[in-house]
């Protein structure tokens, strides 16, 4: 490796892993079920079970301490609509679960589509994929409270929130479907099954662009 590409590589690390490092940390947090400003929180932080994802986490207990659960969620998750806020402050651990899923939905969709936009196709697929997430996560009564709160966005126009909302829906029902089978459902079933409904035109997209639908990156 040359000079250059060492050092844009060592730029790229010191950017991207503080991010990674924060949103490791927070999950660690929520998942070990400590409390946030309980007088013990620190105390039990510091000898809380680490993984190789998470080694340096006991470092930032004094900071995972001292704000309460919704604080820290809604610092790393800054664009938030209504409905987001205020389901988050009923329910902080599950709303990290789903925002990660979120995280998720949006990777893989940059990742098949080369962007994540709106109204049109790759919108649609990311829909389906973070309301199939987090059903996969949450189960339906869950699910569908954190879906329909997302959509209580007074800045949303109402053609974007029925074609939010019918994809949601759809993503639901598949993973539902195989509940009820008694079947598991992982990432790969999940784009396979919104790919194929772009291409059979089963969702709802307010402004196609593609004239043929990109092939899966988990899936083949």
């Amino acid at each position: 490796m040359s000079f250059l590409k060492t050092i844009a590589s060592f730029i790229f690390l010191i950017n991207i892993l503080p991010a990674y490092a924060e949103e490791e940390c927070l999950k660690w947090f929520l998942e070990s079920g400590l409390i946030p400003k309980a007088n013990d929180c620190e105390m039990k932080c510091a000898v809380t079970p680490v993984a190789m994802d998470s080694f340096s986490c006991s470092t930032q207990c004094e900071e995972l301490c001292s704000k309460s659960t919704v604080e820290q969620i809604l610092a790393y998750f800054p664009r938030l609509s209504e409905g987001d806020r205020l389901v988050i402050s009923k329910m902080p651990k599950e709303a990290f679960k789903v925002f990660l899923a979120k995280e998720k939905a949006e990777d893989l969709t940059k990742k098949i589509f080369n962007k994540s936009g709106k109204d049109d196709e790759s919108d649609a697929f990311r829909h389906f994929v973070w309301s199939a997430l987090v059903t996969k996560e949450l189960g339906e009564d869950k699910a569908k409270t954190f879906l329909k709160a997302h959509e209580e966005d007074s800045t949303q126009e109402k053609n974007q929130k029925e074609m939010d909302t019918q994809n949601n829906k759809q993503g639901l029902m598949f993973v539902m479907e195989k509940v009820k089978n008694r079947q598991e459902v992982e990432i790969d079933q999940i784009e396979k099954e919104a790919l194929l409904r772009l291409r059979n035109k089963k969702l709802k997209v307010l402004m196609p662009k593609l004239k043929k639908i990109p092939g899966g990156y988990y899936s083949k």
